[in-house]
């Protein structure tokens, strides 16, 4: 009859079902990408596509895709993170999932522009696909010229950093966060980027910037950035603070919305968007994509995969519909001696940039969150560090610091039990929500609460639900934060 109850009702129970996804199959992307990067570059291609809808206006390529995966969307991602994010760590993290989107660390444009050799910025591992490179920049001709040099390179997305609130970046260097300020040049940016590589392009950014953060300003943003063909946000659900905050500070102090980005998804439902910010677990990623409407396509985490690693060796299955994860990622044992194999090509004691503590320990820096709340943690950080700095051992390599570690908690027998117990769930324990069966798990995944969910539903919601009576389902925290979004969206 029209009334705010029955509209409320439709939007929550049905999102709105109009859903562009400019996404070909597996073959049709491994078709698109067969042409090779330049001579010059030293990694395969694997760089998407910029196909789509003919454009009939301006010499923009068509619309830019959002990436694929060899399943499909981009469904868990992990997002970039300085001197964190780097070859080694990606190549950590394929131990441990082979569909898990992975991201560069952010590199500034002129620094690719003007570096004689970008080999130490771009290079990374054909297994590393789907793999997305970050820009840094403000200036459409520059951002240009980084991308066709990434796109050599075969990465498979360009995206643009427009939500780092780092001083040196959104202060002095005038971009990152400080962008969301400017939506007219961040579109600019993109349709540079866009006319210069033929790959998939997307935007990185917070729900708003200071006291520009109202849900009308972060819908302007997007609705700009849109006209240059961007089809895909991102969105670090809170806002940052330019003056007053640390980098660290603005990813814990203020407040997450996940309401704001899912009403973000109502409000255009002709793009795709993923949720960042605050998820720690497996069980809160099955919690959002069950939830939220259909054009959240992902969820990205960060410090959670660093901090603790072993919470994706059951992503494949769970999220993707693999039969497993890697085999290296049955056991935290098998998980380091697979890594020590791989430090043994990379990093030979005969390297000579391998041989310094430093070297050692940026080499083993991914693996210091293996046993992350678990006996055997100390013994593995002490380890590392002791190790790492004994002349005669690091001598040998980074791979052999970390097998004298390994015989330290072998020698533990709590350490001994928790290197060798399984990382893996038995299937029976829980269903994949991979691809369209996601749409159906909304209700096993509010079992599983995220641990911050977003404000509370207004009141007129309680009222509402009131009316219902006794038949009203008992919401969640996503079915709140969704609830939210549809009202403020109607």
């Amino acid at each position: 009859d029209g009334s705010p109850c029955t509209c409320w009702l439709v939007l929550l129970v049905a999102p709105p079902p109009v859903f562009c996804s400019v996404m070909g199959s597996p073959t049709d992307l491994a078709e698109a990408s067969a042409s090779p990067p330049s001579s010059a570059s030293t990694a395969s291609s694997g760089g998407g596509s910029g196909g789509g809808a003919t454009s009939s206006s301006s010499a923009l390529p068509p619309s830019s895709p959002s990436s694929s995966t060899s399943r499909g969307k981009p469904r868990l991602q992990i997002a970039p993170m300085m001197e964190i994010t780097y070859k080694d760590f990606r190549q950590f993290m394929r131990l441990l999932t082979k569909e898990t989107q992975l991201w560069t660390e952010m590199w500034v444009d002129n620094t690719l522009i003007h570096s004689e050799r970008v080999d130490g910025f771009l290079d990374f591992g054909q297994n590393e696909h789907p793999i997305v490179c970050q820009l840094g920049g403000s200036s459409p001709e520059t951002l240009a010229k980084a991308a066709k040099i990434v796109e050599s390179w075969g990465y498979d997305e360009i995206n643009l950093n427009c939500g780092c609130p780092s001083d040196r970046v959104a202060g002095h260097g005038d971009f990152g966060a400080s962008l969301m300020l400017k939506p007219e040049l961040v579109r600019d940016c993109m349709r540079g980027i866009r006319e210069a590589a033929a790959l998939p392009v997307t935007v990185k950014c917070r729900l708003g910037v200071d006291d520009h953060d109202s849900p009308e300003f972060t819908a302007a943003f997007v609705r700009t950035v849109a006209e240059a063909g961007v089809r895909h946000f991102i969105i670090h659900a809170r806002k940052c603070l330019l003056c007053g905050l640390s980098p660290d500070q603005n990813r814990r102090i203020p407040p997450l919305m996940y309401d704001r980005v899912f009403r973000l998804c109502l409000e255009f439902p002709d793009l795709e968007f993923t949720l960042n910010g605050g998820v720690n677990s497996l069980e809160e990623v099955e919690s959002i994509l069950g939830s939220a409407p259909p054009n959240l396509v992902g969820v990205m985490i960060g410090r959670a995969a660093y901090n603790n690693p072993c919470l994706l060796a059951d992503a494949d299955r769970r999220l993707y519909g693999a039969e497993a994860n890697p085999e290296s990622a049955r056991s935290r044992h098998s998980l380091l001696t697979a890594y020590c194999e791989y430090l043994d090509r990379e990093h030979p004691a005969s390297s000579t940039d391998s041989t310094g503590a430093g070297a050692i320990q940026g080499a083993l820096k991914p693996v210091l969150g293996v046993f992350h709340g678990s006996p055997g943690n100390k013994i593995m950080r002490q380890g590392i560090n002791a190790f790492s700095h004994d002349k005669g051992i690091r001598a040998e390599g980074p791979a052999a610091v970390l097998r004298r570690v390994m015989e330290a908690l072998e020698a533990d027998p709590k350490a001994r039990a928790c290197l060798h117990e399984p990382l893996q769930r038995p299937p029976s324990d829980g269903a994949s929500v991979s691809g369209d069966a996601a749409e159906g798990a909304s209700a096993e995944a509010e079992a599983s609460p995220v641990p911050r969910p977003p404000a509370e539903a207004p009141a007129e919601l309680e009222a509402e639900e009131a009316a219902l009576g006794p038949a009203a389902v008992e919401r969640g925290p996503m079915a709140d934060a969704l609830a939210t979004a549809a009202i403020a969206a109607h």
